[in-house]
């Protein structure tokens, strides 16, 4: 498999393994207070950064959606159950989900931080703190590349099939 595959295939990945469920609604781009704000007021509106701790900072989506570590072990047996992981797929699985396990821990410590801020962070402690997130999600996503590519491989036509359209973009 293509490098660029393996990578399209763990973007949507991670995010499904780092979203609660039932934070569809709360998407990034739109709607709800969604990383970009939604009706919130354009990208550093109350939604993502700005605003005050009230509406707070990362409160939009991360007040939201909930530590995005809560649920792993449901999500990855959920996960496990429905691609029917063969005893032979076991060590492809195991290096998966603690890959998954490794994202959603690093995710839940940046929402940590995020949510036991008491003051609004000034603009230039904004940026850095985007910076962080962005660098941890992307290091976070590179594991999770590493370990995806292994277990697709291992997996039958069926499973492929159940994994692209379980694991696609929601």
């Amino acid at each position: 498999m293509r490098p660029v595959t393996r990578t399209l295939l763990a973007l949507p990945l991670a995010a499904m393994l780092a979203a609660p469920a039932g934070a569809q609604g709360s998407g990034m781009m739109g709607g709800g207070s969604g990383m970009m704000g939604g009706d919130q007021g354009g990208p550093m509106g109350p939604g993502m950064m700005g605003g005050r701790m009230g509406h707070g900072p990362m409160m939009g989506m991360h007040g939201m959606m909930g530590d995005p570590s809560d649920r792993i072990e449901g999500r990855l047996a959920f996960l496990r159950a429905e691609l029917d992981i063969t005893s032979e797929q076991e060590d492809e699985w195991d290096a998966f989900a603690e890959a998954a396990r490794a994202s959603a821990a690093t995710m839940g410590e940046m929402h940590g931080k995020m949510t036991s801020m008491q003051d609004p962070p000034s603009l230039p402690e904004r940026m850095s703190m985007m910076e962080d997130m962005m660098t941890a999600r992307l290091e976070a996503l590179r594991a999770m590349e590493e370990a995806v590519g292994p277990l697709y491989d291992a997996l039958n036509p069926e499973q492929r099939e159940t994994a692209d359209s379980l694991m696609g973009m929601m």
